[in-house]
């Protein structure tokens, strides 16, 4: 109704004969005009206002260097759409999974080659799973995902203690070293959350911190516990320590040992 008010108005305009009332039909034509844009016209016929448009926040997601495609597709098969981008200059994709209200999580870079850029999805090796292929311009070459974000296996984690008997029970501190390994064969071990901590049947001693990963996912670290038991724990007093780690999909993973300070040597 807003564009008939303005469409009158300068019907009006075409009729007048005076500079007073041309001055004056041109500046009702203005107001009108300015009123549209700034959304406070008001319906002849019911007098009710036209709201403005409010602007809606639109989240901005990382995904690597010059992102030149995107697709989406259902790339975990939980039934809600994925997006998945070629990024030209870092000679990856990425993904990014959706969260089925609009938003997307965090991206998963997944190696390419030069040039990352046209996309396309589709079950390429017939197992009713959806796959994906992106063209690598610079080297005229196409790299094939199959299955690309299907990681849903945790990493795999050992663990072993040094030693895993404390005696004599002398209240001193003693050094433990944990040591094993952290891989992941799918989306790779996300070296940031590997960690470790002491869960102490006392409540006591139960120190925690980061696992630096060398190379092949091994770890090696020292704890110091300490060498004590109430005279009356007939099963002694039980350390157990945890190692946990999650992968770049998400997926989390822990293995856990034990170390004991024993009622007496036969234990």
């Amino acid at each position: 109704m807003k564009d008939i008010a303005l469409a009158v108005a300068i019907r009006d305009l075409a009729s007048v004969t005076t500079i007073a009332k041309v001055s004056s039909a041109l500046k009702e034509v203005g107001e009108l005009v300015t009123k549209q844009a700034s959304g406070r016209v008001f319906d002849e016929y019911c007098g009710t206002a036209v709201k403005p448009r409010v602007p809606v926040p639109r989240p901005r997601y990382a995904t690597g260097g010059f992102s030149a495609t995107v697709i989406a597709a259902d790339f975990n098969g939980d039934g809600i759409l994925d997006l998945a981008t070629g990024n030209y200059y870092d000679a990856n994709i990425a993904i990014l999974l959706g969260n089925g209200d609009g938003t997307f999580g965090a991206h998963v870079n997944y190696p390419a080659a030069a040039g990352a850029r046209g996309l396309v999805a589709a079950d390429f090796n017939g197992d009713g799973r959806l796959d994906l292929a992106v063209a690598n311009q610079f080297v005229d070459s196409i790299s094939v995902f199959l299955q690309p974000v299907l990681d849903t296996t945790p990493p795999a984690i050992t663990v072993g203690v040094n030693p895993k008997t404390l005696w004599p029970p002398n209240g001193k501190m003693v050094p433990v070293t944990v040591s094993g390994t952290i891989t992941d064969t799918g989306s790779g071990v996300n070296i940031t959350s590997a960690a470790y901590s002491v869960t102490d049947e006392y409540g006591e001693v139960e120190p925690a911190g980061a696992i630096t990963l060398g190379a092949g996912g091994s770890y090696s670290f020292t704890v110091l516990l300490q060498a004590s038991r109430l005279g009356t724990d007939l099963d002694g007093r039980h350390y157990t320590i945890t190692v946990r780690a999650s992968d770049n999909s998400g997926n989390s993973g822990s293995q856990a040992s034990g170390v004991t300070v024993p009622h007496d040597q036969r234990d």
